[in-house]
């Protein structure tokens, strides 16, 4: 979701180029730090539902 700056900004008409540019570099660098995020947090996230599935077939 973009800050709300540019949602501000967006209100009092259309943007201009500088805003444009902005709001693409913010855009690019909160992909980017979704992206680390993803690759810190799905190896994690099997882990652990890898251990669960180990605790749940142990005690079946």
């Amino acid at each position: 979701h973009p800050p709300i700056q540019y949602l501000m900004e967006l209100s009092r008409g259309p943007l201009t180029g500088e805003q444009k540019d902005r709001y693409r570099s913010s855009a690019a660098e909160t992909g980017l730090h979704v992206d680390d995020m993803q690759r810190r947090f799905v190896p994690l996230a099997r882990a652990a539902l890898d251990e669960l599935m180990d605790e749940a077939d142990q005690r079946m």
